[in-house]
């Protein structure tokens, strides 16, 4: 009589992940190179279920429980609906040089072990190394070492060393080094090292040395280093040395060294360095040394040393050396040694004030005016457009 064969079946592998490749090894997991001709080796027989149906204590590869499944080693999960338990790692197979997980399924429930690994995990769960799963991570779960999710990473989790979810992650999570979401990061999060996001970075995020996004940064960030986003940067963020934005900068940022965005930078922002900008800037800012906009420059702005507009000035602006402005000063300009504009209405206090056309008042100790419309009040004022004696003067100065 021939013995008919048990029928085989695939099993699922673990998708690949990533930013898993640092975590990975720690589990034991390999992630898949490419695919395989081969089939995969069949399901090992030998799981015991107690109870009815599929209700009761799952001992070893039983596919399907609802209950409790305790296994040595994993293979061959369909579906557990209760308490997964298993004391090591997972079995592997080997398909042309490939090694990779054979778990697959879904536990919905509670995953506990040494390196709980499934399809998805929806619940709670806890890993002595880590946790890992093809697909979604829902619930709340703990790492020693890390927690790897293929795709989306929701809830509340925390790892040893690091975080990693091949699509979106949101809740709250934390890392004693680092946390990547390459489908974007939102909710509360902290690593003790670096967060990098693959999209945009949104909530209340804390990075010990750096916090990078490929999208826009929008709430609360700071970074013992550096903050950069390919994008925009909203809300509140502040960066050891530097805070850097492909974008806008908006709301309130303080840099230790530098501050630059491609874009506008528009609200309240210091830096202990140099701010600069690409596009145009307005609100109050600061700069220990320098500050630069491209375009326009409007509202408060106090640099140690200068102050560069490539278009217009508007309100009060203060420099401890120079202060330029490539068309017009309109407001309170004060340098410690020189002034330049083609064009000034308000009041400029330098000790060199080199102007196109001025209308108002210039206060140095050397004044000059293409075409003075004001008056100037120092040592020696020259208005280009008086005649005569009157072009140079000492003292005071002046043309209506």
């Amino acid at each position: 009589m021939d013995a008919t064969p048990p029928p085989r079946r695939p099993l699922l592998s673990l998708a690949p992940l990533v930013a898993a490749l640092l975590l990975a090894p720690l589990f034991g997991v390999a992630l898949p190179q490419g695919a395989s001709a081969q089939a995969p080796s069949p399901c090992p027989s030998g799981g015991v279920l107690l109870g009815v149906g599929n209700t009761g204590l799952g001992l070893g590869h039983v596919p399907r429980v609802n209950g409790v499944r305790l296994n040595l080693r994993d293979r061959c999960l369909d579906e557990v609906n209760g308490l997964a338990l298993t004391l090591w790692t997972p079995h592997t197979r080997t398909a042309s040089g490939i090694r990779e997980a054979a778990v697959g399924g879904r536990i919905r429930g509670a995953a506990v072990g040494l390196i709980p690994v499934a399809g998805t995990m929806q619940g709670v769960g806890a890993g002595l190394v880590g946790l890992v799963t093809d697909e979604a991570m829902r619930g709340v779960y703990a790492g020693g070492i890390g927690l790897v999710s293929g795709n989306r990473l929701t809830g509340v989790q925390a790892a040893g060393l690091g975080l990693v979810s091949g699509g979106e992650m949101k809740g709250v999570q934390a890392a004693g080094l680092g946390l990547v979401g390459t489908g974007g990061i939102r909710g509360v999060q902290a690593a003790g090292l670096g967060l990098v996001s693959g999209r945009t970075l949104h909530g209340v995020q804390a990075g010990g040395l750096g916090l990078v996004a490929e999208g826009g940064i929008t709430g609360v960030q700071a970074a013992g280093l550096g903050l950069v986003s390919q994008g925009d940067i909203t809300g509140v963020q502040a960066a050891g040395l530097g805070l850097v934005s492909q974008g806008d900068i908006t709301g309130i940022q303080a840099a230790g060294l530098g501050l630059v965005g491609t874009g506008d930078i528009r609200g309240v922002q210091a830096a202990g360095l140099g701010l600069v900008s690409d596009g145009s800037v307005a609100g109050l800012q600061v700069a220990g040394l320098g500050l630069v906009a491209s375009r326009n420059m409007t509202g408060v702005q106090v640099a140690g040393l200068g102050l560069v507009a490539g278009d217009d000035m508007v309100g009060i602006k203060v420099a401890g050396w120079r202060l330029s402005a490539g068309a017009r000063i309109d407001g309170v300009a004060v340098a410690g040694y020189r002034t330049t504009a083609p064009y000034q209405r308000g009041v400029s206090v330098a000790g060199w004030n080199d102007l196109g056309v001025q209308h108002g008042l210039a206060i140095g100790l050397y004044n000059r005016a293409e075409e003075l419309r004001g008056v100037q009040l120092g040592l020696l004022n020259r208005a280009e457009n008086n005649r005569g004696a009157f072009r140079v003067l000492p003292l005071v100065n002046a043309s209506f």
